[in-house]
């Protein structure tokens, strides 16, 4: 081929503007980055961001590219402040801060929007009237939290100005086509991922935790989350409760505390005379110091797409046990590497747990059969994908 059919086959790779709808230690946006620095590394797309919220995370979005913060949060004026603001706004209008990003964005010019989580669909429509662009959407929620929580997400109007869905497991994508009018829009699967090889190191050994918990030969099972009812902490008690003491169980849940929560489970114990058996640890930028001092990982969620820390925690070579038809984990373990026991059904979740409790060898060979499982969902095993669809999109327009 001469060097003019060369010119003729050349595909410019796109500008995108990812929009994320936080940057806080979370699923959703972990996983965003993995991602956005697998295609950073690896293809020529020109990147930037916009935020819609704040977080923790947000330096290691302005290490990519561009980014814009659509939320800010300012302090109360005081008064002084207040009576200045008012009598020069009687001669001056001032643009909002979301006026002046959305100019910077209209002079960046381009090519694509991408949003990630349903909880970004408001401002893709926005843009998408603005620029007329195409627009790919990656949802990570279920039809629960989907209708719980952003009831309008995908009304008809933004369906219809998405030109393509990206769904997170194969039980996500049933139920996004089940429950919602998407025959006209095309929904891909790209599992989640993770760099296996890269999850970060822990900064603690499993020893020094272990015994900051006062734990030497206990089997540990380790739940992670926000303490809600999707999540399942409920159960998780539940679960803590049914296993005899004297089995040498102890519970771990990693993450955040609420309040109400951990005071009713300690006010629960006392009231009907047992000792707690569940450490809350709060939450922590360092969760492979505390996933790797597991046995087990239970994932006691309702409803979860293709959770992280699931991932991490096969990673880890740790065993999971779930509920069928809870989401995508079972997928993860379906071959080897886990357990799935019939939805809510606590009983047997607690004893499967025993099991693996009375034969800690056997409960570490199922750990290593989770690792070897999670290498299929490696970043730079599914990033490509979303390449792939990306430019598919900007082709087909």
């Amino acid at each position: 081929m001469d060097i003019f059919g060369l010119a003729m086959t050349f595909v410019p790779m796109p500008k995108i503007l990812f929009i994320s709808h936080d940057a806080t230690r979370t699923g959703a946006p972990i996983v965003f980055l993995h991602q956005l620095k697998w295609l950073r590394e690896n293809t020529g797309i020109e990147m930037c961001f916009l935020l819609l919220d704040g977080g923790p995370l947000i330096a290691e979005f302005e290490a990519l590219g561009t980014t814009w913060l659509w939320k800010v949060s300012t302090p109360p004026l005081t008064f002084s402040q207040r009576v200045i603001n008012r009598a020069t706004g009687l001669f001056k209008k001032t643009s909002s801060h979301r006026d002046l990003i959305l100019k910077e964005m209209d002079e960046a010019q381009f090519d694509m929007v991408y949003t990630n989580t349903v909880a970004s669909h408001e401002v893709g429509l926005l843009l998408k009237k603005r620029w007329n662009k195409p627009w790919i959407s990656h949802v990570h929620e279920m039809p629960f939290s989907i209708r719980s929580f952003y009831a309008n997400s995908l009304r008809e109007e933004v369906i219809s100005g998405i030109d393509r869905i990206i769904s997170v497991s194969s039980a996500c994508k049933r139920l996004l086509e089940d429950n919602f009018d998407l025959k006209n829009t095309p929904v891909d699967l790209v599992y989640e991922c993770v760099p296996t090889s890269e999850i970060k190191k822990p900064l603690r050994s499993r020893e020094d935790v272990r015994n900051s918990w006062g734990i030497t030969n206990e089997f540990v099972v380790g739940g992670s989350g926000v303490m809600s009812w999707r999540k399942g902490i409920d159960l998780f008690i539940e679960i803590s409760r049914i296993i005899d003491a004297s089995t040498n169980v102890k519970f771990v849940w990693v993450g955040a505390i609420k309040k109400d929560v951990v005071e009713g489970y300690r006010y629960e114990c006392m009231q009907l005379g047992i000792t707690p058996s569940i450490i809350f640890t709060d939450a922590t930028s360092d969760p492979a110091s505390y996933f790797q001092a597991f046995d087990a990982f239970a994932l006691t969620s309702r409803e979860d797409p293709f959770p992280l820390v699931a991932l991490e925690a096969a990673a880890l070579k740790k065993p999971i046990i779930c509920f069928e038809n809870s989401g995508g984990i079972p997928e993860l373990i379906e071959h080897q590497g886990g357990a799935v026991v019939p939805y809510l059904d606590i009983q047997s979740f607690a004893n499967q747990i025993t099991l693996w409790a009375s034969d800690k060898t056997n409960a570490s060979i199922i750990g290593a059969a989770a690792y070897q499982e999670v290498q299929r969902y490696d970043v730079k095993n599914v990033a490509p994908q979303i390449h792939e669809i990306i430019m598919s999109v900007m082709n087909r327009k």
